[in-house]
């Protein structure tokens, strides 16, 4: 299983995303920093990692437009906790606004973009 993932911008802004890959299964430890654009409304899917370290360890985005600046960030803690369980075993990940802020969710039935 290479770390594979699909992300799709719903926001109103263009994205900065910064993903962390774990090294093995240890949370805290980084194996490769992955940064990408995400454009309003694309979707991109980005290859993160190989076969022995598949698995995220941080999502980070943020934006800035018209001096209104917002960023969020989900990070893994402790291995097997909600967090590691939503960004590892998500196929899609989902950038939306609330407000000025970013939420991250999830898509996860088969929608092509």
């Amino acid at each position: 299983m290479d770390g594979v993932k699909e992300f799709i911008n719903h926001t109103c802004s263009d994205l900065n995303v910064t993903l962390t890959v774990r090294e093995r299964d240890t949370p805290g430890c980084t194996f490769h920093i992955e940064e990408f654009c995400l454009l309003i409304g694309e979707c991109k899917k980005v290859c993160f990692g190989n076969e022995l370290n598949p698995f995220l360890d941080c999502i980070y985005a943020c934006y800035c437009n018209f001096g209104q600046c917002a960023k969020t960030e989900l990070a893994v803690r402790k291995r097997g906790c909600e967090v590691d369980k939503f960004i590892n075993f998500t196929p899609k990940i989902l950038f939306l606004n609330a407000g000025p802020s970013i939420v991250i969710s999830s898509l996860f039935w088969d929608h092509t973009c």
